[in-house]
């Protein structure tokens, strides 16, 4: 989560990147043709939040991502986790949609990547409203930060 400034949106309050992320990349993959649908998804995840753990402690924290691969799994997108992917994993990943996670220096979030536009960026479907990552002598940027992916989650089918 970034350091948030007015006016709010998504990811400034709260925890929630992951959901988001979630719904986004099943929309994405042609699950999810419905705001309805979202929303339907949307409450699944959050009830399974709140049956497995502390719902105020995901929505304030966040979740791991072994939590976040099942979380996938119950939405039907069941997905292989690689850590700390590659570039050229990065946008093979990108051609069919996938989740990731990223840390900046004082934050962190989860996010879709959708295409690749040349070697170097990759786009985003994000929920913050980030537009993509460039890759710049083997460092990743979001914006003008620089930030690390850490997890690469791919669904497989």
């Amino acid at each position: 989560m970034k350091i948030p400034e007015f006016p709010f949106q998504q990811g400034d309050l709260d925890y929630l990147c992951y959901v988001y992320a979630a719904v986004n990349l099943l929309y994405l993959r042609g699950e999810i043709k419905s705001s309805e649908g979202a929303a339907s998804k949307f409450q699944t995840a959050l009830n399974w939040i709140a049956t497995k753990g502390n719902l105020f402690r995901a929505t304030t924290q966040g979740m791991g991502q072994a939590d976040v691969a099942e979380m996938l799994d119950l939405l039907k997108l069941p997905v292989d986790l690689i850590l700390r992917p590659t570039r050229s994993e990065v946008h093979a990943a990108s051609d069919n949609g996938a989740l990731i996670f990223v840390k900046g220096v004082d934050w962190d979030h989860y996010t879709v990547i959708q295409a690749t536009k040349g070697k170097r960026t990759v786009e985003l479907f994000d929920s913050y409203g980030f537009q993509g990552f460039r890759s710049v002598h083997g460092k990743w940027f979001i914006d003008t930060m620089e930030v690390e992916i850490t997890h690469l989650f791919i669904p497989y089918r």
